[in-house]
């Protein structure tokens, strides 16, 4: 998975496309506004660098 679609949740469609944004979203969260967060753990395979 490389890509994040925004869908607007009633008519489903496509508001937004970010591409290449991560590989292998191992962590994601909903806060109380509906917005979604996602983490992953492994940078260096979206072309990042690991940190310290």
């Amino acid at each position: 998975m490389s890509d994040l679609v925004v869908y607007d949740a009633h008519s489903m469609q496509e508001l937004e496309r970010h591409e290449r944004l991560a590989i292998y979203i191992h962590q994601m969260a909903v806060d109380r506004h509906g917005d979604i967060y996602t983490a992953t753990v492994y940078p260096e395979h979206a072309g990042e660098s690991r940190g310290p």
